[in-house]
């Protein structure tokens, strides 16, 4: 393996149509930057890496208290919040192969 690796935190829409920075997104970009060891960045990467740093140690509430968090809490989804905030938990991540997620 080698070569740069791309890390994209999407965001979403809101239902008026606004974009909304996902910081849930930002944080589980850092989280992968933090897993992977601090090599080249780019100073995107750094700043989402500082954001991870920064709410590494209370993740679940930080999770809890975004606006997306909140809304999943209050349709019964908390357990995905919970989830969401598990780090180290998996031994495999896929990979884009021709186009395809592959284990």
């Amino acid at each position: 393996m080698g070569g740069p690796i791309g890390l994209v935190p999407a965001g979403e829409r809101w239902p008026d149509d606004a974009l909304r920075v996902a910081a849930e997104d930002a944080l589980g970009a850092g989280a992968i930057i933090a897993a992977m060891g601090r090599g080249s960045l780019s100073p995107e990467s750094e700043l989402v890496a500082a954001q991870f740093a920064a709410a590494a140690g209370r993740l679940p509430a930080v999770l809890a208290g975004l606006a997306s968090g909140r809304e999943l809490v209050a349709d019964g989804y908390g357990a995905d919040v919970d989830l969401a905030a598990a780090l180290d938990v998996s031994a495999a991540a896929p990979r884009l192969v021709d186009g395809v997620l592959v284990g």
